[in-house]
């Protein structure tokens, strides 16, 4: 959705050049669609801070499932390569 609104602004911007430089165009257009702009990006903002919690806890449920790791290592007081084993639970 930000993504939406920020394209939306810069539709603003190109009308405004064309408003303001160019003296072409409909000078309405830049303001209507910088506000449209405007609420669709202030709006999406404002459900990601509103829906922040049920996502953390549906981030916390998935996050915690057992998981088990292997990475290559080298020791450097033995010299020698190993395997690294992480658990985590």
């Amino acid at each position: 959705m930000r993504l939406v609104g920020f394209a939306v602004l810069l539709g603003a911007v190109g009308a405004s050049i064309d408003c303001v430089i160019r003296e072409e165009g409909n000078c309405d257009t830049a303001g209507t669609l910088a506000l449209a702009g405007t609420v669709v990006t202030l709006g999406s903002v404002i459900y990601d801070i509103a829906t922040v919690r049920g996502a953390v806890r549906r981030q916390n449920r998935t996050g915690r499932a057992p998981s088990l790791r292997f990475a290559p290592t080298y020791s450097r007081s033995r010299r020698a390569a190993g395997l690294s084993v992480g658990i985590r639970f």
